[in-house]
């Protein structure tokens, strides 16, 4: 049995000046993650974006 605070699916996304894609991508990965799992985290790993994508992300 899970405990409310354990996670089930721990997805990560590699990002990288990717501003105009990232929040589609990370609705679309919470849709089917939704779908197999009630709990579950979307990490994305971003380093040294200079489009935005960090805001975005956050």
């Amino acid at each position: 049995m899970l405990q409310e605070e354990e996670i089930e699916i721990s997805v990560v996304l590699p990002a990288h000046n990717e501003a105009e894609r990232i929040r589609n991508a990370m609705n679309q990965t919470q849709k089917v993650l939704a779908a197999f799992a009630s709990s579950f985290e979307i990490i994305i790993a971003e380093d040294g974006s200079t489009d935005g994508t960090a805001e975005i992300a956050s």
